[in-house]
């Protein structure tokens, strides 16, 4: 029994002096002075309760935020993209985020940060632009290019290392003559539009850059692609045999004449001739467009206006601390 009171005793006394030198550690942690202003001294206690309060109200305003633009959005309920509209909030999103976004790197995620991002483009659209912001951004911008098309030369090729050799022959100034006779292919000539998924990547080339692309879809790739989609829809009553064998027909077809799979990307090299910018736009018969282009350019002025619209338009109470 003794020693079971001098064990017990010694176990509570080392407690003890943890416990003391933890409180000790923390108070004088809580006392170091971290900044002096004249006589005034910041301590780190002080401190900590200003970054406390501080992400707090980061946190619930951010929130908040998202929870009005979230209801707007169910309010005025936009459905869910198709492909073309998902391209375009693609481009806008890349754009503003100054980020490349490749279609195999989509996952769940992103494509709902993109459908997010495309639809409070459009309720800003909808509730705070004004005719006055946009004549004034587009006397400003008209000489600049805004839903351009692209001229370019484009040669596709499964063999990767062929293309990485043709980039390398332009890259040392070969002419695309000579480039042409040495492999013995040939680049066609195509026009690339805004809903094209490259066009993101080929708006940043000055005529006569070169781009190697690893998902390059043609225009009539994308064209294709709508219309397989519309008839897969329309012919869903067929057996499903029937529909196997239909589906192996076309795809055999399309690997014939364009050497690969119908609405996959190809690797590609892609010479920039021309753009045919914007300048002949007008806000009367392309506002929309105009509107698209003025709110990526001033997304983060235009979000704050939109937030201000939405606390006037709904209840939004924050509890006191």
């Amino acid at each position: 029994m003794k020693y079971f009171k001098l064990g017990a005793t010694l176990v509570f006394s080392i407690i003890f002096l943890i416990m003391f030198f933890l409180l000790v550690g923390d108070f004088s942690k809580n006392q170091k002075v971290v900044a002096q202003v004249n006589d005034y001294e910041l301590k780190e206690k002080e401190l900590q309760k200003s970054l406390n309060e501080l992400y707090r109200d980061t946190a619930i305003t951010r929130k908040v935020n998202d929870i009005l633009v979230k209801e707007e959005i169910k309010r005025a309920g936009y459905k869910n993209l198709d492909k073309q509209e998902f391209n375009k909030a693609k481009k806008y999103y890349s754009l503003v985020n100054n980020m490349e976004i490749k279609e195999n790197n989509i996952d769940k995620s992103l494509r709902e940060k993109i459908e997010l991002f495309y639809y409070t483009l459009l309720i800003i659209k909808k509730n705070t632009v004004t005719d006055e912001e946009l004549n004034k951004f587009w006397n400003e911008e008209k000489n600049k290019s805004v839903s351009s098309e692209y001229q370019v030369k484009v040669y596709t090729d499964k063999d990767h290392n062929k293309l990485q050799q043709i980039e390398n022959d332009l890259a040392k100034g070969v002419k695309l003559q000579d480039i042409e006779g040495k492999y013995n292919i040939q680049f066609k000539n195509e026009t690339v539009k805004e809903d094209n998924p490259i066009s993101s990547d080929i708006s940043q080339l000055k005529p006569l850059d070169y781009l190697h692309s690893h998902n390059y879809i043609n225009e009539s790739n994308i064209k294709n692609e709508e219309n397989t989609e519309s008839h897969e829809s329309h012919e869903s009553h067929e057996s499903h045999e029937s529909h196997e064998s239909h589906e192996s027909h076309e795809s055999h077809e399309s690997h014939e004449s364009h050497g690969e799979s119908q609405g996959e990307g190809s690797h590609a090299i892609l010479i920039l001739e021309k753009i045919i910018n914007g300048q002949s736009k007008t806000l009367e018969n392309d506002k929309d467009e105009i509107s698209d282009y003025y709110i990526t350019k001033n997304i983060y002025k235009e979000k704050i206006e939109l937030i201000s619209h939405l606390k006037s338009k709904y209840k939004v109470k924050l509890q006191k601390k």
